[in-house]
Protein backbone atom coordinates (compact mmCIF):
# COMPACT_ATOMS: atom_id res chain seq x y z
CA UNK A 1 0.00 0.00 0.00
CA UNK A 2 1.64 3.57 -1.08
CA UNK A 3 1.06 6.16 1.43
CA UNK A 4 0.60 9.71 0.02
CA UNK A 5 3.24 12.45 0.97
CA UNK A 6 1.92 15.19 2.57
CA UNK A 7 2.58 18.38 1.61
CA UNK A 8 4.15 21.04 3.98
CA UNK A 9 1.58 23.30 5.02
CA UNK A 10 3.03 26.98 4.75
CA UNK A 11 2.32 29.35 7.63
CA UNK A 12 -1.09 31.32 7.33
CA UNK A 13 -0.82 35.14 7.19
CA UNK A 14 -2.02 37.42 9.68
CA UNK A 15 -3.93 39.58 7.33
CA UNK A 16 -4.23 43.93 8.60
CA UNK A 17 -6.61 44.63 11.07
CA UNK A 18 -8.98 47.07 8.55
CA UNK A 19 -9.67 44.01 6.70
CA UNK A 20 -11.10 41.83 9.31
CA UNK A 21 -13.75 44.44 9.81
CA UNK A 22 -15.48 47.27 8.16
CA UNK A 23 -15.22 50.74 9.41
CA UNK A 24 -16.15 52.84 6.08
CA UNK A 25 -13.96 56.11 7.40
CA UNK A 26 -10.95 53.68 7.00
CA UNK A 27 -12.00 53.32 3.23
CA UNK A 28 -14.07 56.73 1.78
CA UNK A 29 -12.27 58.53 -0.52
CA UNK A 30 -13.40 61.81 -1.54
CA UNK A 31 -16.62 62.13 -3.38
CA UNK A 32 -18.77 59.21 -2.42
CA UNK A 33 -21.34 59.18 -1.96
CA UNK A 34 -22.55 56.77 1.25
CA UNK A 35 -20.87 53.89 2.66
CA UNK A 36 -21.46 51.34 -0.61
CA UNK A 37 -18.33 52.59 -2.52
CA UNK A 38 -16.45 52.53 0.51
CA UNK A 39 -17.71 48.92 1.70
CA UNK A 40 -17.18 47.57 -2.34
CA UNK A 41 -13.31 48.82 -1.89
CA UNK A 42 -13.12 46.61 1.47
CA UNK A 43 -14.37 43.79 -0.21
CA UNK A 44 -11.94 44.12 -3.25
CA UNK A 45 -9.03 44.08 -1.10
CA UNK A 46 -10.11 41.47 0.90
CA UNK A 47 -10.27 39.35 -1.94
CA UNK A 48 -6.92 40.42 -2.99
CA UNK A 49 -5.66 39.20 -0.18
CA UNK A 50 -7.36 36.20 -0.43
CA UNK A 51 -6.30 35.51 -3.87
CA UNK A 52 -2.44 35.92 -2.08
CA UNK A 53 -2.85 34.23 1.06
CA UNK A 54 -5.61 32.25 0.88
CA UNK A 55 -9.45 32.51 2.22
CA UNK A 56 -7.88 30.47 5.19
CA UNK A 57 -6.11 33.66 6.19
CA UNK A 58 -9.79 35.48 6.99
CA UNK A 59 -11.09 32.07 8.73
CA UNK A 60 -11.84 30.55 5.06
CA UNK A 61 -14.45 31.41 2.75
CA UNK A 62 -17.70 30.52 4.47
CA UNK A 63 -16.79 32.93 7.56
CA UNK A 64 -15.55 35.78 4.66
CA UNK A 65 -18.91 35.77 2.89
CA UNK A 66 -20.60 35.45 6.14
CA UNK A 67 -18.78 38.67 7.31
CA UNK A 68 -19.84 40.64 4.06
CA UNK A 69 -23.12 39.76 4.01
CA UNK A 70 -23.75 40.51 7.77
CA UNK A 71 -21.98 43.58 7.34
CA UNK A 72 -23.69 44.81 4.24
CA UNK A 73 -27.02 43.89 6.06
CA UNK A 74 -25.79 46.26 9.05
CA UNK A 75 -24.73 48.90 6.97
CA UNK A 76 -28.28 48.80 5.26
CA UNK A 77 -29.97 49.03 8.85
CA UNK A 78 -28.33 52.05 9.97
CA UNK A 79 -29.41 53.87 6.66
CA UNK A 80 -31.89 56.66 7.46
CA UNK A 81 -35.39 55.43 5.56
CA UNK A 82 -35.84 57.17 2.33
Amino acid sequence: MRHRRLTPVSPIAEPAAELCAFDELEWVSPGDQGWGPAFCRWIEARRSWISKHGAESLGGWLTVLRAEHQTRNSMYAQEEPR
